[in-house]
């Protein structure tokens, strides 16, 4: 089993990420690392966070690598905007009917 340690001021500050990020991502994985270092064994963190034993194992691995830096989303997995190709187009109708909005 691994578990992971963390010094008081990790603790700390994921804690402040688990209870004020906007982001979901980032809350879920502070909370799974938290649990973890609290002693919960990967089998009893896939129950509590409903999430796969693999993506516990990756978040482990990235953490021992990257710190803080695996609690976010990495930049490209955000959500696509549909009306990016028309954003010439949108800009221009706001141009000639600004009255109308």
């Amino acid at each position: 089993m691994k578990f992971i340690e963390l010094t008081e001021e990790e603790v700390l500050e994921l804690r402040n990420r688990y209870h004020n990020s906007d982001n979901k991502v980032e809350r879920h994985r502070s909370h799974c690392l938290l649990l973890s270092s609290e002693g919960f064994t990967i089998s009893d963190i896939i129950g509590i966070l409903k999430t796969s034993r693999r993506t516990v194992e990756r978040l482990f691995l990235s953490w021992e690598e990257c710190k803080y830096k695996s609690l976010r989303i990495k930049k490209g997995r955000d959500p696509k905007y549909i009306l990016t190709p028309y954003q010439a187009y949108i800009d221009e109708s706001i141009k000639e009917h600004s009255r109308n909005i």
